[in-house]
């Protein structure tokens, strides 16, 4: 007995849908895997330069006196 082989069949549009919703899937948590890695990093910059994490403030300007 041979078996058969099935001749390849074009994908229907649920199987496409299906294969589309799981690339979405891991392009959205690899996104919010960056997001999160970014906000960590940004805030450990932030917090090396200040201990208590406010904003950094420039310096008042003097008046020019002549």
């Amino acid at each position: 007995m041979s078996k058969d082989i099935e001749p390849q069949r074009e994908k229907t549009l649920h199987e496409l849908n299906l294969e589309q919703r799981e690339i979405d899937r891991s392009i959205r948590e690899t996104n919010i895997e960056a997001a999160n890695a970014a906000g960590k990093a940004t805030l450990d910059v932030l917090n090396r330069h200040r201990p208590d994490g406010k904003r950094m403030q420039k310096p008042v300007r003097s008046p020019v006196t002549e």
